[in-house]
């Protein structure tokens, strides 16, 4: 260890380890290390810190030249300063000079005295950091290198005697826990196992389970390498203590071993093998002891020794030795290993010959520095002596009282990365500046922040002057409209101007209306004002001119750009690739005057439309509205312009998915359709919405338009129209088919009639006239019967609006059973009916009273001979209808041939004399005034199947 202070005496160092050896607790070691220290160094404050587990918190045990408040203030702010900080980095602040701390970083609690140097260090207990001892001097550039050396040697008995100290107490501890318990050491430090002569575990001491993680229990039966070693276990090691336990000898050996958790660590093995009196094996007994901290130790220590042998093989860096009078000799890397630099045979040169005069007189003082033990900083300089600028770094040791050991490196690379960094830094920082400014701005104020923006870049790019030209609206004309002259402090100077030649600007319009930058050699004419003088003070300049366009929309609207002196300026690749940066804003700039230009136009066009105008974003929130929408719409704007469009205004997703902002910009053409609102004063109104995209230039976003007319009234007229003319049409249908009817039907009944009379009139034969009097009465009854039927079918037809409310059909049909009893129960009819008891049918009474009546009626009409009618009535809901099923066992129709005039008027199948063939037609004509279908199933003698479908509300 003493050999790693290259300024501590062997004498010196006894003393110490004696003085130190004496300590046997913690005060005692305290009460050591700070008399100890107060007799090397000179110093006004001393503080001693150890960190305490429980609070987690340092504190102060040695606090000389402190007051007790200033001890109080010390302690409860360690954590947070110099102390805390060297606690938990593990390393050491020397801070030399308190005044030159730009950072302030020497904050410290009040001192009775005034602070110039502070030194602390870590004090170190078996490699961990337990506290931290710091000194301080009221002297600057106090603690000299060897002063350094002994506080740091201070610090180092202290660790190890704090640790020596602990492991002792608890060495104590152990043993006399182990004189209580047995002779076996249950808790010593080490770990213990005892196995039997097949080498299987039978006991483990707690600190084999602390070392490992294992327990008795998990051990119990289990040979130790089984389970302990792994991967990064030494094999030789392990064939090593195969064999020791083969032989029965005694061995001690390290090995890597893996806790439960699967943590490696160095062990420290010693197995020995037990016998009993009579010399028979009886076992093993193991003790285990944790080296990691000693072998990790030694792994550093060989790494850092391969490290410096590295670092002086291939270290890329110009080694010299400096003298108080600036003579140098510059040393090999062989010279520097082999022999003693400060003996070499190397010709002296001076740095005078190669430093500027500030340079050497900087580089001298450091020399002086170093030599009278004060650390000096880094020395950075730059030289230019062939033309190419380079950077260096000198750092410098001491190597005797009259020798410094410079350390040269070339940074040339790194200072010039760092120069571009900064570069890069600080033009990004003027992008992100003006990009924020021009969203926030002002229309009012955007042609001055392009002004200054112009002013910013050109002190940047260090030209002399900048510009920005407009394009008159054919194109063929450039406006200046904005331009500056730097001064040679880089101020934009407004009292001058300049103007590009008509040559210059051809030039540069051919470039840019191409969307192209360009760089040309010209020359420009600066206009000088004077304040003193009425007329302008005219020079020509040569220059390098870039120029880039100022894109709106897909056009150009002009160019802006800069020009510097042609001698000193040179327009570089990384110069254009950053201006392109700029080029957005200005574009931008420039596309948000000509939409507000636009956005006002359209605006007064808007307001005053006669139509309703309604904007949205990508969200379908309304961000503008104009009077006529307002007041069509009885909503005040500023209530309009909270809401979102269809879900708030007009409340129909189904319109959202068809006409909502998304499928408007994604369809890409005009949309036409119609929707129902409900106004501010809960009125229906029906709009034509016409929807297209619109896309902002300047600001890269999407809106959708909605314009609108009211066209309420006209649907209103339009529907009164449609329906008269529906009404017409049916009327013309029932007409003709009624026309059909009484022409066909009623003009045969007649003909029948005016025949029979005729008879009667010319033959008195009063038996013959009985004859033709019944016949008479009979087609006098016919023709009433069709009477009736044709009435009936008059008010079907002229029954326009159907009354239809819901009917329990449980009711329906106990009425209708109530009316067919006497044939229900001459024919011996059996009636089943599947329907729950709360069913109800959206219907007109009468019709549904009908529509059974006569389906119940022809199933039993239409019987089986000799078999009873057997009906079945089932009903139930179906989507959005209800299904209503009468199926009977009679003898059926034969669809085949009937099938297409099954529900015709006067049609009869079954040559029943009785049948009218009027029932089926008015249950069609019912059925289908409601909105129903009816349909049938059927085939001759199995039986016939009525379904009917009437919607549900």
């Amino acid at each position: 260890m003493i050999a790693e202070f290259q300024y501590l005496r062997i004498a010196d160092c006894t003393r110490f380890l004696e003085s130190f050896n004496t300590a046997t607790d913690i005060p005692a070691l305290i009460t050591i290390t700070e008399k100890t220290l107060e007799e090397i160094l000179p110093f006004e404050y001393s503080g001693l810190y150890l960190f305490d587990e429980q609070s987690q918190q340092l504190k102060l045990f040695v606090a000389r030249g402190l007051s007790k408040k200033e001890q109080e203030v010390a302690e409860s702010t360690a954590m947070q300063r110099h102390p805390g900080s060297v606690f938990k980095t593990g390393k050491s602040i020397y801070v030399p000079d308190v005044t030159q701390d730009k950072n302030n970083i020497t904050t410290d609690s009040p001192r009775s005295f005034t602070v110039r140097t502070r030194l602390y260090l870590p004090i170190r207990s078996n490699g961990k950091v337990i506290g931290t001892f710091g000194v301080v001097s009221a002297k600057p550039y106090a603690f000299n290198q060897a002063e350094q050396e002994l506080f740091e040697f201070i610090c180092t008995l202290a660790g190890s005697v704090h640790f020596r100290i602990i492991t002792e107490n608890k060495r104590k501890i152990y043993e006399a826990e182990s004189n209580k318990l047995s002779a076996i050491v249950k808790y010593t430090d080490n770990a213990v196992v005892v196995t039997d002569p097949d080498g299987k575990i039978e006991w483990i001491n707690e600190s084999f389970t602390k070392m490992t993680g294992y327990t008795l229990e998990e051990c119990l039966g289990k040979i130790p390498g089984h389970f302990l070693q792994g991967s990064s276990s030494n094999h030789e090691v392990r064939e090593k203590i195969r064999q020791a336990l083969v032989r029965k000898e005694k061995i001690d050996i390290t090995i890597v071993n893996y806790t439960k958790q699967g943590r490696p660590y160095d062990v420290f093995l010693q197995i020995s093998p037990i016998f009993d009196e009579k010399g028979k094996h009886t076992h093993y007994v193991a003790i285990q002891r944790d080296v990691t901290f000693e072998v990790e130790a030694k792994k550093k220590l060989q790494e850092q020794k391969s490290k410096l042998s590295a670092i002086i093989d291939t270290l890329p860096d110009r080694l010299f030795t400096i003298d108080k009078a600036g003579n140098f000799r510059e040393l090999t890397e062989k010279t520097y290993v082999e022999t003693d630099p400060r003996e070499a045979n190397i010709p002296l040169r001076n740095i005078k010959d190669h430093l500027t005069e500030d340079q050497y007189q900087i580089q001298i003082k450091n020399v002086e520095n170093t030599l009278a033990g004060i650390p000096c900083a880094p020395f950075l300089y730059e030289t230019n002596r062939t033309g190419e600028k380079k950077f260096f770094e000198t750092r410098m040791a001491k190597l005797d009282h009259q020798n410094t050991l410079a350390i040269v490196r070339e940074i040339t690379a790194q200072k010039l990365n760092e120069l571009e960094k900064t570069r890069q830094a600080n033009f990004n920082n003027i992008i992100a500046e003006m990009s924020v400014k021009m969203i926030d701005a002002d229309p009012e104020e955007i042609h001055g922040l392009i002004s200054h923006f112009i002013s910013q870049l050109g002190s940047f790019f260090q030209s002399d002057s900048g510009f920005v030209y407009q394009l008159s609206k054919d194109g063929n004309e450039a406006i200046n409209t904005h331009h500056f002259i730097l001064d040679k402090n880089g101020q934009s100077h407004q009292g001058s101007e300049f103007t590009l030649s008509p040559e210059t600007l051809e030039s540069v319009l051919l470039s840019v209306k191409k969307n192209k930058p360009v760089i040309i050699q010209s020359r420009v004419t600066y206009k000088e004002h004077h304040t003193d003088q009425p007329s302008t003070v005219d020079s020509i300049v040569d220059v390098s001119i870039i120029a880039l366009p100022i894109v709106v929309g897909k056009g150009i609207a002009g160019f802006y750009g800069f020009a510097a002196n042609a001698t000193r300026k040179v327009w570089t690749n990384n110069d254009q690739t950053l201006l392109m940066l700029s080029n957005e804003i200005i574009s931008n700039a420039y596309s948000r005057l000509e939409w507000e230009s636009k956005k006002n136009t359209f605006s007064k066009v808007f307001e005053n439309a006669s139509f309703g105008a309604i904007f949205v974003d990508k969200t379908n929130k309304i961000n503008y509205v104009n009077r006529f929408a307002s007041k069509t719409l009885c909503i005040s704007e500023s209530k309009l312009l909270m809401n979102t469009l269809f879900s708030d205004l007009f409340a129909d997703p189904k319109l959202e998915k068809k006409f909502g902002f998304n499928a408007i910009k994604n369809s890409g053409v005009k949309r036409l359709f119609e929707l129902e609102v409900v106004t501010g004063k809960k009125e229906k109104l029906t709009l034509l919405a016409n929807a297209v995209a619109i896309h902002e230039h300047n600001q890269d976003e999407t809106l959708v338009s909605y314009t609108f007319t009211d066209i309420t009234e006209r649907k209103a007229q339009e529907q009164e129209t449609r329906q008269a003319l529906d009404l017409v049409n049916e009327q013309n249908k029932r007409l003709l088919n009624f026309s059909y009817i009484v022409s066909h039907n009623i003009r045969s009944h007649a003909s029948n009639i005016l025949g029979i009379s005729r008879i009667l009139a010319e033959d008195p034969n009063e038996e013959m006239n009985a004859q033709f009097l019944n016949a008479l009465v009979k087609s006098s009854e016919n023709l009433d019967v069709t009477l009736r039927h044709l009435n009936e079918l008059l008010n079907i037809q002229s029954k326009l609006k159907i009354k239809k409310e819901n009917i329990l059909l449980k009711e329906v049909i106990h009425r209708t059973r109530e009316i067919l009893s006497e044939d229900i129960s001459k024919t011996n009819c059996i009636i089943h009916t599947d329907i729950s008891e709360d069913l109800h049918i959206y219907s007109d009474k009468a019709y549904l009273d009908s529509i059974l009546l006569n389906l119940i009626t022809n199933a039993i009409k239409y019987r089986k001979k000799d078999h009873p009618p057997v009906i079945h009535i089932t009903a139930k809901a179906e989507g959005e209808n209800t299904v209503l099923r009468v199926e009977d066992n009679g003898s059926g129709i034969d669809l085949k041939k009937h099938g297409h005039q099954l529900f015709g008027m006067f049609k009869t199948f079954h040559g029943n004399r009785e049948a009218r063939g009027i029932g089926l037609f008015l249950i069609k004509n019912q059925i289908e005034a409601m909105g129903g279908s009816i349909a049938v199933l059927s085939a001759p003698g199995e039986g016939t199947t009525f379904t009917i479908e009437l919607p549900i509300p």
